[in-house]
């Protein structure tokens, strides 16, 4: 007989996203709240048995980044840095979908299996808004799954993703900065991995993308590694690049080109029809005022 996969899975989202409605639509009655360790945030987690694994399920802080502003976002972001969840379910809001996959590319990064939960599917429907999730799991690397979390529908199917996604060892697809940044982003990657220590604990490409941010606990994380001092300086010049050639602060840049990414897959992947009911030039004004 096989052992039971014994699986970790992280519930991620912006606040207002659901996720805490998807939580509870997996565990069921099967869950205990909490705090975390030496902080007041909440702490919701549950075990349940599916497909022969018994999985911990970790609902996370609700968080719009993981530029760790708020004690919220520094629980969520230490989570999965320290703890290394198996998957990551990122619950989207699918009806304001370029401000949820902000988030989402973020966790791409980390270089953990990511799966997305489309959720408030319904809401979207209604709204008019309808979704190519194939189409955009394709552009994003990532497999995307419809859910009404409030309702139950579409958890199982996500749970199976997610089981497949992490037996598959897939990895996301990296969101390019485009082709000037990159290559001052391999040039951090190729120093932070030589340093194997570090770079079995930390995705070197996340860590690279976070310090040209200027990320202060970016910054704490290569405190004692070996080629610290050549880092820093590789740093230096990278920030001095970004100010002569785009004459901007380097953590807007990388937001700017985050976003502009999303745009184009929301773009090519979604598209508005006309609600019934609603007058016309209250859609126009729904979709100015909430793109």
């Amino acid at each position: 007989m096989q052992d039971r996969v014994i699986l970790t899975i992280a519930l991620a989202g912006n606040p207002n996203s659901g996720k805490t409605s998807v939580f509870n639509a997996i565990t069921g009655a099967h869950h205990k709240v909490g705090n975390y360790p030496g902080v007041t945030v909440e702490k919701r987690e549950g075990k349940i048995e599916f497909r022969d694994c018994e999985i911990r399920v970790v609902d996370l802080p609700g968080t719009y980044s993981l530029t760790a502003y708020s004690l919220d976002e520094v629980v969520a972001r230490d989570f999965l840095l320290n703890e290394k969840p198996d998957i990551v379910i990122d619950v989207l809001d699918s009806t304001n979908l370029e401000r949820n996959l902000y988030l989402l590319l973020q966790l791409i990064e980390l270089e953990i299996p990511v799966v997305a939960a489309l959720n408030m599917a319904d809401e979207a429907k209604e709204k008019g808004i309808v979704i190519n999730h194939g189409l955009l799991s394709k552009t994003l690397g990532v497999p995307m799954v419809p859910t009404v979390g409030s309702r139950g529908e579409g958890v199982e199917e996500l749970l199976n993703v997610a089981i497949s996604t992490y037996e598959a060892h897939t990895k996301p697809r990296m969101p390019s900065y485009g082709e000037d940044i990159e290559v001052h982003i391999a040039n951090l990657v190729a120093l932070l991995k030589e340093d194997s220590a570090f770079s079995a604990a930390y995705s070197p490409r996340w860590i690279a993308i976070k310090l040209i941010e200027k990320d202060a606990d970016a910054k704490k994380r290569i405190s004692g590694h070996i080629r610290e001092a050549e880092i820093l300086a590789a740093l230096e010049d990278t920030w001095r690049w970004i100010a002569l050639h785009y004459r901007k602060d380097p953590e807007i840049l990388i937001s700017e080109q985050r976003y502009g990414y999303i745009h184009g897959a929301v773009a090519e992947a979604v598209r508005r029809t006309r609600q019934k009911g609603i007058p016309l030039t209250e859609q126009i004004d729904n979709v100015v005022m909430h793109p």
